[in-house]
């Protein structure tokens, strides 16, 4: 049971959608990459204390954004570009 998964500084333009079967990670880190959008199976890692996205380009999904505040409530520490997770309004 994979607990922590680190693919910093990879430039990775994407993740398998197999990343949503880990869903025993704890640790996720994909900082520094050229990611633009996250497979939808991310959102079955429920059970992440740390994820860091940061110095990304993600857009993230309305399913996507619920999941990360679900993480936030939960106590999960999550580093995020905060210009990425705003409303899309402008």
């Amino acid at each position: 049971n994979l607990k922590v998964l680190s693919f910093e500084n990879n430039l990775l333009e994407e993740l398998p959608d197999e990343i949503g079967d880990l869903k025993h990670l704890k640790e996720l880190f994909l900082a520094n990459n050229l990611l633009e959008e996250l497979p939808e199976e991310i959102v079955n890692l429920k059970h992440l204390t740390l994820l860091d996205l940061l110095n990304n380009k993600i857009l993230f999904s309305d399913e996507q954004k619920k999941w990360l505040k679900m993480l936030s409530e939960n106590g999960a520490e999550i580093y995020i570009d905060d210009s990425l997770i705003g409303d899309n309004n402008g």
